[in-house]
């Protein structure tokens, strides 16, 4: 839905329609109300906050959303980079604010509001990783052994961020981190990075998996009579161990009779398939244990 200001709702509609039709997004700015849902999304509230500060600039985890990103910036706060009232909130209601720089590049990705900016997304990249380091803004993750929940949050990031353009110079996402996060925390979040993880479950699996035995890569194709079969989500291809995440799609009929395909034909060609699920991915322990005991007897 489109947010528009109070004010020019009440040129269409009366205060009791406003009221009874209508949603608050930010103060001064509303939007038509859907049934059955109270959430607003960041996109959504970066029009709001445009719409009562259009000379902001739009960044961080919103800006990175405008690039493409689809996981965790919902669930945090638009940031404006402005030239006065700088404040920091963690309601979704209100912006923060950061200082603008004058030489700052821009880039205008909304068709609906093309004066909406937002700042490039290796700058916007550094911004969301200090808040991942700062404990402004985080999620869920799974325990992999030997690193921080904020660690392996700052990969599974940059993981996201390299799906959105397999262009990507993370050189320019250093250097706009510098001097905004220490050089040591982002030199390990881009040297554990790898851009075939697809999913953060993903990360998390080849994360864990890695420390089992040296030698994993990711997406690895497989072909059986001339076509394409599948990718494994990572693997060794030397000794033919591979891996993959099953998500909540392929508990379906039809997925779960593909993937008992894909196993029949991945031990025809020998190889050794093993599928994680996310409760195991919760048990790195066990997990590791079990990839071992086919890896290990494969590598002499």
């Amino acid at each position: 839905m489109t947010p528009e200001r109070t004010h020019t709702l009440l040129c269409r509609h009366s205060r009791r329609e406003l009221d009874h039709l209508f949603t608050g997004i930010v103060h001064g700015v509303r939007m038509l109300r859907t049934e059955g849902s109270t959430h607003v999304d960041i996109i959504t509230r970066a029009r709001a906050h445009h719409l009562t500060a259009p000379e902001a600039v739009i960044d961080s985890w919103a800006a990175a959303s405008y690039a493409g990103l689809s996981y965790w910036t919902d669930t945090a706060p638009v940031t404006l980079l402005v030239r006065s009232g700088f404040y920091k909130t963690t309601d979704l209601r209100r912006p923060n604010r950061r200082r603008l720089s004058a030489s700052l590049e821009t880039c205008t990705p909304d068709p609906e509001f093309p004066n909406l900016r937002t700042t490039m997304l290796p700058y916007a990249a550094a911004q969301c990783l200090r808040d991942i380091v700062n404990n402004a803004h985080g999620w869920w993750t799974y325990n992999v052994p030997g690193l921080s929940y904020g660690e392996t949050r700052s990969v599974q990031f940059i993981d996201a961020i390299r799906q959105l353009d397999p262009h990507l110079n993370l050189g320019d996402i250093q250097a706009e981190a510098k001097g905004v996060v220490k050089k040591t925390i982002v030199e390990k979040a881009v040297g554990l990075s790898d851009p075939g993880a697809q999913s953060p479950p993903e990360t998390a699996l080849r994360l864990i998996a890695a420390q089992v035995h040296p030698g994993l890569t990711t997406q690895i194709p497989i072909y059986y009579g001339g076509r394409l079969v599948t990718k494994l989500d990572c693997g060794w291809r030397k000794e033919k161990v591979g891996l993959f995440y099953d998500g909540e799609h392929h508990l379906t009929r039809k997925q779960h009779d593909y993937d008992a395909e894909v196993t029949l034909i991945l031990h025809d060609l020998g190889w050794e398939s093993m599928r994680v699920t996310n409760a195991l991915l919760q048990n790195p322990t066990a997990l590791q244990r079990h990839i071992a005991q086919r890896v290990i007897p494969r590598a002499f």
